[in-house]
């Protein structure tokens, strides 16, 4: 590959793909160029036109073709003998709306979010009223009158059992452990009878998120639960038998996290310590520094 010398910078969107760059590659080569600098390549926002406003930093953006593409323009640029710089802005992500799930585990979870440290947030507040809490200033008027006028309502995601607060496209996930205050409002005895078990959850010391790599392949591995129950999302008060995974999810550094897809619940067994537990969540068993070496229950839906 030759040394740098001149450099065209190219700004990637779902107008101009890889693939179109890829086609203009000796174009550029015939100019002299010697490394292309592109925009930023990673998952943006739909739509996005200039591509800064990250929502998930671990894929290419699929607007622009996604990582069979990038394959594709470095092969073509390999075959030149040029190069490829990428524009990586660590601070540049989108908040608010829906798209960005480690921004959404840091507002459902706080600080017990494995992508807690991820974000530069203040959460020791001279203020005794936000200590711990995340403030977040999405609203266009005061919290009260949004709150009257409707325009924070409740909403239950069906397909993950999460609830949540929406204000126009943003969206704030309710934390698991304060669910028990919103089912005893509800009518139905049995949703009642689980208000007491995610209580539970807001003294539990061993409440601990599993390993990263983790919660990046599977999100349903981490959708914290009430042990040993289902919640059977046509009814919500009666169990059935779990779908079998088509496949696992990708496992931790010493091969013992034991999870499924996200969406696809299944009975699983540990063989960790010196006898097998079945259970019915999937959990992270590794003694690796960064897991959880406590079981933690997934929501199933």
């Amino acid at each position: 590959m030759r040394d740098l010398s001149a450099t065209l910078r190219l700004q990637f969107h779902r107008d101009f793909t890889l693939d179109d760059a890829t086609a203009l590659v000796d174009y550029f080569a015939d100019l002299g160029i010697s490394h292309l600098y592109a925009s930023p390549l990673l998952t943006a926002r739909p739509g996005s036109m200039h591509g800064y406003d990250v929502i998930d930093p671990t894929r290419i953006n699929p607007e622009l073709g996604g990582e069979p593409a990038l394959r594709r323009l470095v092969d073509a640029l390999r075959a030149k003998g040029m190069g490829l710089i990428l524009d990586i802005v660590s601070n540049h992500m989108a908040v608010g709306g829906s798209g960005n799930a480690w921004w959404l585990d840091v507002l459902e979870w706080g600080r017990r979010s494995p992508y807690a440290q991820f974000f530069d947030i203040q959460w020791n507040s001279p203020d005794p009223l936000l200590e711990g809490q995340l403030l977040v200033p999405f609203l266009g008027s005061d919290y009260g009158d949004a709150l009257q006028e409707g325009k924070i309502p409740l909403r239950l995601d069906t397909e993950n059992g999460a609830f949540y607060a929406e204000h126009y496209e943003h969206r704030f996930p309710i934390s698991p452990p304060t669910y028990g205050e919103i089912l005893r409002l509800t009518d139905q005895p049995e949703l009642r009878s689980l208000a007491q078990h995610f209580d539970a959850l807001k003294t539990e010391p061993a409440l601990i998120r599993p390993h990263v790599n983790c919660v990046q392949t599977c999100p349903a591995c981490w959708r914290t639960a009430i042990p040993g129950r289902r919640w059977n999302k046509r009814s919500d008060t009666t169990t059935r038998p779990p779908r079998k995974a088509s496949n696992a999810c990708m496992v931790c550094s010493n091969g013992r996290t034991i999870a499924s897809p996200a969406g696809v619940p299944r009975e699983t067994t540990s063989t960790g310590g010196d006898s097998s537990t079945s259970m019915s969540w999937a959990v992270c068993v590794s003694s690796g520094p960064l897991c959880s070496r406590k079981l933690t229950p997934r929501f199933s839906s």
